[in-house]
């Protein structure tokens, strides 16, 4: 066999042979991933392994010393994660050395100048893709790391449905002048991709979403075999919404926020029976209200006013709508009053704005015209329609999609 044309490699072998320890990790790691990057000839990577190996396990805390951490190196990962989710080709194109190789994952052409880097992120960007880390593994000396393993981009090219592509990665990075840079990055989809991987992403997230768990084997499959057979995802969303299941929880929330405490469990059967039988939610939230226990304490209309309107729109009273709203409970009853604050723009703007923060991560309020659409579609057919149209909507999967990366 030939000898090693690498210096560093030959130095880490001679330590070893010696029973020696390197002068650092860096230099250990620095040559193991020239190994790795195929840079030494003469003997084989698998060869050197159990003399690497067992070099390491001498490795004393005073090696590490310079070495970044896991933690640090997927912060290289996050860093570039944004800069992707920015839609900026000059921000992610900042991130690679100038001589760095980019093996991309929607061009066929090594990129290998920043110009070309640029270009390709220009064409990429362009499909808004969010990245998600899955799987990783990490290797780092001083001035070198690298990062290999599997990542899920998440797109919305215009005009087009959302849809996953998995893909394999890796990212070499150098430390020049003190910054990280890649030197070099592969991306690659996956050759044998899940054909079905966007719908299974979308159902999971909707279970995860409404349900708050993880789909059952025997759930996603049920719903995956309806969407081949022609069922839209919205018509998931809406069963996945008009389960007892979730909507046992609807009713947990009832209790909560009207009568302060958990559902007993005969209310709570009672009522989800009834949801799932058809009966819409402002009757149940109606009944809750209108019962003997809610207005129990209070001593005259203008205090069960005042409680309706602390636990129905979560503020006071203001003096205008309490004149009047106890007016009403003398002349009309307190049911009057009830179906008036669970049909007014107010609280319907509450409702509609709990689905935007909660499937969108943002306030609906900035969207006066969204808002207006959404209050007319709760007056229609209810708040629950609102719910499972905007949990199955493109922005709520994106918004999905980032938070499971946060996860």
């Amino acid at each position: 066999m030939g000898g090693i044309i690498n210096p560093e490699v030959k130095k880490i072998l001679d330590w070893a042979n010696a029973g020696e320890s390197p002068a650092g990790r860096g230099s250990f790691l620095g040559a193991s991933m020239i190994l790795e990057l195929g840079l030494a000839s003469g003997k084989s990577s698998v060869s050197m392994r159990p003399a690497l190996e067992a070099l390491e396990a001498r490795l004393t805390p005073a090696d590490l010393a310079g070495v970044p951490s896991d933690g640090e190196v997927l912060e290289l990962f996050n860093r570039w994660s944004e800069a992707v989710q920015s839609g900026d080709p000059d921000r992610v194109t900042a991130l690679y050395a100038p001589e760095a190789i980019l093996l991309p994952t929607v061009a066929n052409d090594p990129r290998r100048t920043p110009e070309a880097i640029r270009d390709y992120f220009v064409e990429f960007l362009a499909l808004k893709p969010v990245p998600r880390l899955d799987e990783y593994s990490i290797r780092a000396s001083e001035t070198l790391a690298d990062n290999s393993g599997l990542y899920t981009f998440a797109v919305t090219p215009a005009g087009q449905p959302f849809r996953v592509i998995a893909a394999r990665f890796t990212f070499n990075y150098e430390k020049v002048n003190g910054e990280w840079l890649i030197i070099q990055h592969h991306s690659s989809a996956l050759p044998k991709p899940d054909p079905d991987a966007t719908t299974r992403y979308e159902i999971g997230a909707l279970y995860e979403r409404i349900l708050g768990r993880l789909p059952d084997t025997g759930g996603q499959e049920q719903f995956l075999q309806q969407v081949k057979n022609g069922k839209r995802i919205g018509d998931v969303a809406r069963a996945i919404w008009q389960s007892p299941e979730n909507l046992g929880q609807e009713v947990d929330g009832y209790y909560q926020q009207f009568l302060g405490r958990a559902a007993d469990a005969g209310g709570r059967e009672a009522y989800t029976r009834a949801l799932v039988g058809g009966v819409p939610e402002s009757r149940v939230k109606a009944a809750l209200l209108g019962s003997a226990e809610f207005a129990a304490g209070t001593s005259s209309p203008e205090e069960l006013v005042s409680r309706l309107y602390s636990r129905v729109l979560g503020r006071e009273a203001d003096p205008q709508g309490l004149a009047s709203h106890a007016e009403a409970v003398r002349r009309l009853g307190a049911n009057a009053v009830i179906d008036s604050l669970l049909g007014s723009g107010e609280y319907l703007g509450k409702q509609v704005n709990g689905y935007y923060e909660g499937f969108l991560g943002r306030p609906v309020w900035a969207d006066p015209a969204g808002l207006a659409g959404w209050i007319e579609v709760a007056r229609a057919a209810g708040t629950a329609t609102v719910g499972w149209n905007i949990a199955s909507t493109t922005e709520a999967w994106v918004q999905g999609f980032r938070n499971s990366q946060a996860d």
